[in-house]
């Protein structure tokens, strides 16, 4: 007789090993006493099970407990645990897209063929997301390496390789998704840092809807959430604001000249200016817009970047103390 195992079966075999870490005592060893937030935070998030005990995205309340046992025990200051957590959970949503592919059937029977195909093959599907009426398909999210190991490794600019090729061959109404979306993050850095600094409003939305994607959102509204809540958790990170604003970008502003990453791709290179009463006028009036006249001491201080500036208000205010007088010139506006 040809006995199967369950999936359910499959996936307890491989946990015989589960709670390596589901005490304050056993992380300790592993991290030791004194371990930085975003150390325990990326630990927790590649040993999520063995730490809680709970799969992740269970709504479980054992599983917060657990991770503020730990927050407790190193008496990590909440807010910069809560930076660290999001930092370590956006890296691994980021990482996961680029190995995951979406696959949409247009036909149910394909469809349900699919899944138990997997199964019987002791594979996992990575999310089921089954009938999506917008899109008038039934849709999986599938590991990359899972296809590999089934039907051999495929190539994305070849759609003859391996599951790229034997997929459709399998179920002929099947669509790869990847092989049609093309990501709207253009530049090779933070997807969250390119969010930040982006100022056009459709092109920002466009990646909010993009990282909501990563985080496994399926609606418009949730992947909008999704991309503002990491927005705000990035901006309150480097200071931008109150950590609330999920606008665009605005270069120059009071709030971006106290961030940690300034204007960023936005910074205009500096040019030596020949400096007189209408250029500094101009200047000032630059410095006090968006907010800047509120906080006339912080942008005085943008003087110290300008080419002899200091120098000039010098000359030509005798007497005054040329930050202070930058600073009063400044609240004029107010």
């Amino acid at each position: 007789m040809n006995i199967k195992r369950t999936f359910g079966e499959f996936i307890n075999e491989q946990r015989e090993d589960v709670g390596k870490y589901n005490t304050v005592k056993k992380v300790i060893s592993e991290l030791g006493r004194r371990p930085s937030e975003q150390d325990l935070a990326t630990f927790i998030n590649n040993n999520y099970y063995d730490v809680t005990e709970v799969e992740r995205g269970d709504d479980d309340p054992s599983a917060n407990d657990k991770i503020a046992d730990l927050v407790a025990f190193y008496k990590f200051d909440i807010e910069d645990w809560e930076i660290a957590w999001e930092d370590a959970q956006n890296e691994s949503v980021v990482t996961e897209a680029k190995n995951t592919v979406g696959l949409a059937f247009k036909d149910e029977d394909d469809y349900t063929g699919f899944v138990e195909f997997i199964k019987d093959e002791k594979g996992s599907i990575k999310k089921d997301f089954g009938w999506d009426s917008k899109t008038k398909s039934w849709e999986v999210i599938m590991d990359i390496k899972v296809l590999d190991r089934i039907y051999g490794e495929g190539t994305s600019g070849n759609k003859e390789s391996g599951w790229y090729g034997a997929l459709p061959g399998d179920f002929e109404s099947v669509i790869i998704e990847s092989i049609v979306t093309e990501s709207v993050f253009t530049f090779k850095t933070d997807n969250i840092e390119q969010l930040h600094f982006e100022t056009d409003p459709k092109t920002a939305e466009e990646m909010k809807i993009e990282l909501g994607k990563m985080q496994g959102e399926v609606s418009k509204r949730k992947q909008i959430e999704g991309g503002e809540y990491s927005l705000r958790r990035f901006r309150k990170k480097i200071g931008y604001g109150n950590g609330e604003d999920v606008g665009v970008f605005l270069p120059g502003s009071y709030d971006a000249s106290v961030s940690k990453l300034g204007d960023g791709p936005h910074k205009k290179a500096v040019k030596a200016v020949k400096w007189n009463q209408k250029k500094y006028d101009q200047w000032l009036e630059d410095m006090a817009s968006n907010g800047g006249a509120e906080n006339a001491f912080d942008m005085a201080q943008n003087a110290k970047n300008e080419r002899g500036l200091i120098d000039w208000v010098k000359k030509n205010f005798r007497g005054d103390d040329p930050m202070q007088r930058i600073q009063w010139d400044i609240e004029a506006f107010a």
